[in-house]
């Protein structure tokens, strides 16, 4: 994604023309080498504060309601349309949302 979306945009917005399928490649490569490097190197030094199972629990709640839904019927259903994609990430999202404001005693139910 920030191979295509972020760098070759600002390549193709600098240069006025498209990168080839080789420097696509490349720079995909080097895009994942930086992030794998950053996320060695932070995972290694970054001291956890809380539940590390509760924050990987709760990003998972977040997204993938709605993304499954968009995934599923913008894959499956001819009739998808954005705004229904958008619709299903904010709507998926509120839910675990909820669970953040909620006050312990709720959440202890709902556990």
């Amino acid at each position: 994604v920030v191979s295509q979306d972020i760098i070759g945009s600002a390549v193709t917005y600098l240069t006025k023309k498209e990168l080839d399928s080789k420097s696509q490649l490349l720079v995909s490569r080097i895009t994942m080498a930086v992030v794998m490097i950053f996320i060695i190197w932070w995972s290694l030094f970054h001291e956890m504060e809380g539940l590390l199972y509760f924050y990987l629990n709760m990003t998972g709640m977040l997204f993938i309601p709605g993304v499954l839904i968009c995934v599923a019927f913008g894959i499956y259903w001819k009739k998808a349309r954005t705004l229904g994609a958008y619709l299903a990430i904010t709507f998926g999202a509120i839910l675990p949302m909820l669970y953040l404001i909620w006050p312990t005693e709720v959440q202890d139910y709902a556990s």
